[in-house]
């Protein structure tokens, strides 16, 4: 089985590469290239190539060359207040590469995995939210998001949209490990504690992910659309206490530092979020007959890993 794999160098990407890789015979694609840090990269079944993604005659020529029979999606625009001021570019990224690869995949009786956000919803509400609820995004990237679930669903082809909801690592780049870098570097910190949603640990989404392209090569899925987040509702104020204090339990913190709770309005940024958007996964878990990890257990996996920590 031939897998083509985008956005190799995220955070999501670099925990898909070697899962992908025990699969299959794996492309890494990224704009610069392929993950090129995990330790299947040298195998020969795994190739990188690097291809302008924003770019749809390089996608398609990248499609022709590799000839997949299953593209695992994890590229994407993921600067939310970014999207703000560059909406078209947002829209490349999260709406276009999205529709060509279904198109592609359409026209070829090809499977597309593809992965959304939880702000495609308008964070009004205030129980857990299912795949089947009304979307409204609030924010540029929402939208665009939105929009490339749609171009999917409008080219036809056998895919699967995850939706997920506030993606960390242990890589650099992303919420946890910004609070554990201040925190070593002795700096007050301040965060939001009217956000509601379920941190996500990307080695359990990328795990859930495989999982559930396993499951959907051995006979089909009802889907499109699954929700697929770690279990436990809490504001990104309870998880930085959380994380902060396993850190410094692992030894990864000389002291806890000082942590002020704050609302959205006193933190500056160009995109409204959403206040609520806490993902529920039982149809996931029923239909997969897979058991999401809660967020401390996903946590102390992912902190374990002490990648980018002294």
């Amino acid at each position: 089985m031939n897998i083509l794999l985008t956005g190799a160098r995220g955070q999501l990407g670099q925990h898909m590469a070697p899962l992908l890789a025990d699969r299959g015979s794996l492309v890494e694609t990224s704009r610069s290239g392929g993950c090129g840090n995990h330790e299947d990269a040298g195998r020969g079944d795994v190739r990188q190539i690097p291809c302008d993604l924003a770019d749809g005659d390089a996608v398609t020529a990248l499609l022709e060359q590799t000839d997949p029979d299953v593209i695992v999606s994890t590229a994407a625009w993921t600067d939310v207040d970014g999207a703000e001021s560059n909406p078209e570019a947002a829209l490349r990224m999260n709406r276009d590469l999205p529709g060509l690869l279904g198109r592609w995949c359409a026209a070829r009786d090809r499977r597309l995995m593809h992965f959304s956000t939880d702000y495609v919803f308008n964070g009004t509400g205030n129980i857990p939210l299912r795949e089947d609820m009304p979307t409204e995004p609030i924010n540029c990237y929402g939208q665009s998001k939105l929009a490339g679930e749609q171009a999917i669903a409008h080219s036809g082809a056998q895919a699967i949209v995850l939706r997920t909801s506030w993606v960390y690592s242990a890589l650099p780049g992303n919420f946890l490990t910004a609070v554990v870098g201040r925190a070593q570097q002795g700096k007050a910190l301040k965060v939001v504690d009217d956000q509601i949603g379920n941190p996500t640990w990307a080695g359990a989404l990328a795990e859930a992910a495989a999982w559930c392209l396993d499951r959907w090569l051995e006979k089909p899925l009802p889907g499109p659309v699954y929700h697929v987040s770690c279990k436990g509702a809490m504001s990104w104020f309870e998880f930085a206490c959380i994380a902060l204090n396993r850190a410094h339990g692992l030894g990864l913190l000389e002291q806890r530092p000082r942590i002020e709770a704050i609302s959205s309005a006193q933190w500056p940024q160009e995109a409204r979020r959403p206040a609520w958007s806490v993902l529920d996964c039982n149809l996931f878990e029923k239909e997969l007959e897979y058991k999401m990890p809660d967020v401390g257990d996903a946590l102390d996996r992912c902190l374990a890993t002490r990648k980018p920590f002294p």
